[in-house]
């Protein structure tokens, strides 16, 4: 992220071979022969095998090393890790760590998985003013509680929430947009505004029955975006009343260029609509 940085913003390039230098000798997380992530490079045997900690998926979120289009491998083995911390007892958790779940389920395409998470953090340790606690205050069993009944705001968590829900509508990582990429069942029909994507693009959307019914996409910057809905075919493009030519990646990714200021919509291909007409 840093040489990232340092070439986007044009500074500290002087210390860009120092830093790819570290980054080399910096050793990959080591996937077991079961085919789950480890916590360590060496394997052992966990004291809590259902501990609240997920220092070792740090790489699947909040960072972005590991996606299923880049490491299908480190990504199936993340999804194995969290299975068996969670096959040891959500009981051990905290609502930090529920909503960091929901938030890696999203990255994961687990809408269904994510959904739980929020149903439990919601359930446990959302107090009355809708504001995180820690622990589970209501005495539900569902996750940890070290304070009785006492109410320890714990900001993270909230902020975590609303990052996972947030993500389960729109992603952008990697130069992509995914649409609607961990939609549970739950949320058949809705929409959402103002979703800030990398590169400049503001995001709108709406679905009916599940499907995506139409996005729009402020760009602000002019950049090539790159977009991907959920069933994976090319949308049409119009910008400004106008369609737009659409290449194909592989994947189901499509892409466009944009304008600065250009508001441009996507609707899947299956719709038919007069390109004129306004949204």
């Amino acid at each position: 992220h840093a040489i990232a940085a340092s070439r986007v913003l044009q500074v500290n390039q002087d210390r860009e071979p120092v830093w790819q230098a570290i980054l080399e000798q910096l050793p990959l997380p080591v996937i077991h022969p079961d085919g789950h992530l480890q916590e360590w490079l060496e394997d052992h045997e966990p004291g809590d095998p259902g501990h609240r900690h997920r220092s070792p998926l740090v790489g699947l979120c909040p960072g972005d090393r590991i996606t299923w289009e880049d490491t299908p491998d480190y990504a199936a083995a993340a999804r194995k890790a969290l299975d068996l911390r969670h096959s040891h007892g959500l009981d051990r958790s905290l609502s930090l760590t529920m909503s960091w779940d929901a938030q890696m389920m999203a990255r994961l395409y687990d809408g269904a998985a994510a959904y739980e998470q929020l149903k439990l953090i919601l359930a446990n340790n959302v107090m009355d003013n809708r504001l995180t606690a820690i622990c589970d205050w209501r005495e539900t069993g569902g996750s940890l509680r070290w304070f009785g009944d006492r109410r320890i705001f714990q900001i993270e968590a909230g902020i975590c929430l609303a990052g996972a829900i947030a993500e389960m509508l729109m992603q952008d990582r990697g130069g992509l947009i995914r649409l609607l990429p961990a939609l549970p069942e739950a949320w058949p029909e809705g929409r959402v505004s103002g979703l800030i994507a990398r590169g400049g693009f503001i995001v709108a959307l709406s679905w009916q029955k599940g499907r995506l019914r139409e996005a729009s996409i402020l760009s602000q910057h002019g950049h090539v975006c790159r977009v991907r809905l959920p069933d994976g075919r090319a949308p049409r493009v119009l910008c400004e009343g106008q369609t737009v030519e659409v290449s194909a990646e592989p994947g189901g990714i499509c892409s466009f260029q944009t304008r600065a200021g250009q508001v441009c919509r996507l609707l899947p291909s299956a719709r038919r609509e007069n390109p004129d007409k306004q949204s």
